[in-house]
């Protein structure tokens, strides 16, 4: 460390090679240094805190998590403003016939822009190409396809701000507080003195870091799967043994298909594992009565529901708008290198794999190693859920949509968590753990970077949280796996990555930890200190920029007819970035931003640094500018974000992003 110290010392005098973004950079450098604080004093003062006040502090830490979360990026997506209609119906009408709530004037208060209904009878109804061949309703109601039981606690968080009539922006911050609120009180029993379910204090910063700190807020149904599959496996195999144990662990895996009908998968694979892998000699055929009984009942109650709705109890013609046996055959017709992908994509794909978006579960590996080594039953117990409902989602080759990354393994994402607790003595634990909070930061800044779509249809592979570290000299996205719905056989990372999950939970307690993470730490540091900050992608000509270098372009942006410019025609992508290189400096920029016809304020950086901010409505900026310089090239990275008005359609009428360079009075 003596040996090293002198280096350190000298990298922030390496800002003065490129000084454009020097503060920015100064501030990468410096983040290890509170985080490294905070560790030591959470270190210190965990053990003196009661299971009582710790988790108060977790839910403090948790609720100023998401106020600044929701200061920068105050919307619901995907299908949260569903389950708040479906909540709103409920509250108002006594029903879940949404006809009358998907007007633009019942979601108003809580959503500003025009939704897709979620219902295979209004979608028929309207004539939309979405439309499937899924049952209708027998009263032919507008009832969604989504399953009740997220929209049942979002009711009382409803009811508060219909009471209080809160404009959207607090409309949606009550809503998710409330979220938040029953998450934290449905955790209390892990944190009694006394009860047999207390968690690991060494563990429980996790609930800190992403996935489960933005599930926690985001209106989802996979914190309720993840509380209650928890709960459900803590009674069946922790608890005291007695029937009564049984039966309410059996009784609240009951309650999951309430909220998805794909978390009955889970449910089975935990009675499945309970019989196959019982903790005690209790005769096998004693425990049938309290597993299958209230499964029969669960499997009952969703089966009526379906059909009291829709005609059919069957859930795949209502969530795959087909029959049993044609979706049976799809299923395992379908390509099997792409369910393979999908496996694996839940776990290390750069845009949602839960491990590179918190590195610190790497150590769940070899948690598994040490506990089969210790206890063979208890890890075929946990194994065998957690194999069963992968599987099951990886043989659908289903992925996350509009959500932050982890989606698929939130519901048993306790199960990683009780591997990782093998491993709370490994001296990885604390740098691993920085890692993921660095990263968890970086997404509350840049909320946005949550969002990563993997469905069909997108082509880029890169993550952009992997992208806001890049550069120009280490592009971090081209050395990650990536499996998105594209052939991925060339792909080197993917081979790569998992031999190296292999290696890290064989021989991780021989990892030369003392060389190797602080080397790690260094190289990172340094990609963030010496070199520029814009990323190179793939390059880019049009014929209206004859001395100007598109190196990269991210966001939905298509060239002009002329080539003299781009537009954006899609408002699931409001912000993106143009990269481009010139021999000669340029001096300013002419901007010609936004469309006459339904204007939308827009904000423009140039590396990294405020531009503009104001009205787009179709007209010319002349702007000073500055870019970085490598060898005999300068390179520019012009950032673009557009809040869009409420009546704005971009496939109608497209945004207009163009601009010209001037060096003095010279054209560029």
């Amino acid at each position: 460390m003596s040996k090293a110290l002198p280096a350190l010392l000298l990298l922030p005098f390496l800002l003065f090679f490129s000084p454009s973004d020097s503060l920015l950079r100064l501030l990468f450098l410096l983040s290890p240094l509170p985080l490294y604080g905070a560790y030591r004093l959470g270190k210190r003062l965990l053990p003196s805190l009661s299971p009582l006040a710790l988790w108060g502090l977790l839910f403090l830490l948790s609720a100023a998590s998401l106020t600044l979360f929701h200061s920068r990026f105050p919307f619901l997506g995907g299908d949260e403003p569903h389950y708040v209609l479906m909540a709103q119906s409920l509250v108002e009408d006594g029903d879940l016939d949404l006809r009358n709530n998907y007007s633009p004037e019942k979601y108003a208060p809580f959503h500003p822009t025009p939704l897709v209904p979620h219902s295979h009878a209004a979608l028929a109804e309207l004539g939309s190409q979405e439309a499937s061949g899924a049952p209708l309703s027998k009263s032919q109601g507008w009832y969604p396809f989504h399953s009740p039981g997220t929209a049942l606690l979002l009711a009382p968080g409803y009811l508060l701000i219909k009471g209080l009539s809160l404009g959207i922006f607090w409309s949606v911050f009550a809503l998710r507080f409330s979220f938040l609120l029953l998450f934290f009180l449905a955790l209390l029993p892990l944190f009694r003195r006394r009860s047999p379910f207390s968690l690991e204090r060494p563990l429980s910063p996790v609930f800190l870091l992403s996935p489960l700190l933005f599930f926690s807020f985001h209106l989802y149904p996979e914190a309720p799967g993840f509380l209650l599959s928890l709960y459900g496996y803590l009674y069946l195999f922790k608890g005291n043994q007695e029937r009564r144990s049984l039966w309410k662990g059996s009784l609240l895996l009951a309650l999951l298909p309430l909220f998805h009908t794909k978390f009955l998968i889970l449910q089975v694979g935990i009675l499945l594992a309970r019989f196959l892998f019982p903790p005690d000699r209790r005769p096998r055929s004693s425990l049938l009565p309290a597993l299958l009984l209230p499964l029969c009942l669960s499997i009952l109650f969703n089966s009526l529901y379906l059909y009291a709705l829709y005609g059919s109890a069957s859930p795949t013609l209502l969530y795959e708008g087909v029959p049993a046996l044609v979706w049976l055959k799809r299923v395992f017709l379908g390509s099997w290198v792409q369910k393979g992908e999908s496996f694996l994509g839940y776990w290390l794909d750069q845009r949602d794999g839960l491990l590179l978006a918190s590195p610190l579960f790497f150590l769940a590996f070899p948690g598994f190693i040490r506990l089969w080594k210790r206890e063979k039953r208890e890890a075929l117990s946990l194994l065998t859920p957690l194999l069963l409902y992968l599987l099951y989602y990886a043989f659908l080759n289903a992925r996350g949509a509009f959500c932050p990354p982890g989606r698929p393994l939130l519901p048993l994402l306790w199960i990683p968590l009780l591997f990782l607790k093998e491993k709370r003595d490994s001296p990885s634990f604390a740098p691993l753990s920085g890692l993921s909070l660095l990263f968890t930061l970086s997404f509350l800044l840049f909320p946005p970077l949550l969002y990563q779509p993997t469905t069909s249809g997108i082509t880029e592979r890169a993550g952009g949280l992997f992208q806001l570290l890049s550069n120009l000299y280490i592009d971090f996205p081209s050395l990650l796996p990536s499996f998105i719905k594209v052939p991925n056989w060339g792909w080197l990372p993917n081979i790569l990555f998992p031999l190296f999950l292999i290696l890290l939970a064989l021989l991780e307690r021989r990892f030369p930890r003392k060389v190797v993470l602080p080397f790690l730490a260094a190289l990172f540091l340094a990609s963030r200190v010496v070199f520029p900050l814009p990323r190179v992608g793939e390059p880019l000509r049009l014929k209206g920029y004859p001395r100007v270098n598109f190196t990269g372009v991210s966001g939905n942006l298509r060239p002009l007819s002329d080539g003299k410019g781009f537009f954006i025609v899609d408002n699931s992508y409001l912000e993106g970035e143009l990269l481009f290189w010139t021999y000669h400096p340029l001096s300013r920029l002419s901007l010609n931003v936004g469309n006459s016809v339904s204007p939308s304020t827009v904000a423009l950086s140039l590396q990294g640094k405020h531009l503009f901010n104001g009205w787009g409505s179709g007209q010319s900026l002349t702007l000073p500018c500055k870019g970085y310089r490598k060898g005999s090239r300068w390179f520019y990275q012009l950032s673009w974000r557009i809040f869009p008005n409420q009546g704005m359609n971009l496939k109608r009428d497209p945004f207009i992003l163009s601009f010209q360079g001037f060096q003095g009075s010279q054209e560029r």
